[in-house]
């Protein structure tokens, strides 16, 4: 996700993507910049708009699934936040299936004390078991028709969630340990995989970023005046559909009594 001035992550992204994975074919980035496309041969430009926090989180499997089409093409898919810096080598062609990376935060914590999305009323609710573990959102990924699968759910999970005036807890991330909880992942990574770059203790081979949050995730006057006025646009459509549906049906019921 490029979106906003996580954009300007990009080139150092591609970087570290080229030296260090292997079978590297492309590098899809979804945001509303196409220029982003420029910055090297290996990306691929997926349009998709920026908005207030926490939405581009948030609805990260819509936009995944949005461009299915073109996503399904290729035989794996790797979702990386484009604020990562990988720093050894990685080869995620030889996942058969789904692979998570374990959460930093929580290696070994109890079952209890593991941030899952609790609330019964959300559609991303997990009950921990004794063996169960938390996965981080910043990488995940498989063979493509079971990524792009699992986001199509997920993606139906949070606009039933958003119907309803819920948002999951950590947003897509509770989404993606809801589905892990029930389909276990054919490869399950270690923690080094997504290390924060402030944290000691071990040998990172990708690395999430140190970044002042407030800055990146800041929106523009325009989009933020978007934001307020997409909610009120989509009651409005739906009170005119609704009018519409009325008015089809009183005047079939009328053509039905003339012809009659």
């Amino acid at each position: 996700m490029a979106t906003g001035r996580y954009a300007s992550f990009v080139p150092a992204f591609i970087e570290s993507a080229r030296e260090h994975v292997s079978d590297l074919h492309r590098v899809f980035a979804l945001g509303e910049d196409p220029d982003v496309g420029r910055v090297s041969p290996l990306i691929e430009w997926l349009p998709w708009g920026h908005l207030p926090w926490p939405y581009p989180t948030l609805l990260r499997y819509h936009a995944i699934t949005a461009h299915r089409g073109r996503l399904e093409a290729v035989d794996h898919l790797v979702y990386m936040d484009v604020d990562m810096r990988i720093e050894q080598r990685c080869d995620f062609s030889q996942v058969d299936g789904l692979f998570a990376v374990e959460h930093p935060g929580f290696v070994g914590a109890d079952p209890g004390d593991l941030p899952y999305e609790r609330r019964a009323a959300s559609k991303t609710d997990c009950s921990p078991t004794e063996s169960s573990q938390y996965f981080c959102g910043g990488v995940q990924g498989g063979t493509s028709r079971a990524y792009l699968d699992a986001c199509l759910q997920m993606s139906r999970w949070i606009d039933a969630d958003l119907a309803n005036g819920l948002v999951p807890v950590w947003h897509d991330e509770s989404a993606w340990n809801r589905w892990c909880s029930e389909h276990s992942p054919e490869l399950i990574l270690p923690h080094t995989y997504c290390w924060p770059e402030t944290k000691v203790g071990a040998t990172p081979i990708i690395v999430a970023l140190d970044k002042n949050h407030g800055y990146f995730r800041a929106t523009s006057t325009w989009q933020a005046a978007v934001a307020r006025v997409r909610p009120h646009v989509a009651v409005v459509r739906r009170f005119v559909e609704r009018s519409a549906r009325r008015v089809l049906r009183r005047l079939s019921i009328s053509l039905t009594r003339r012809r009659t």
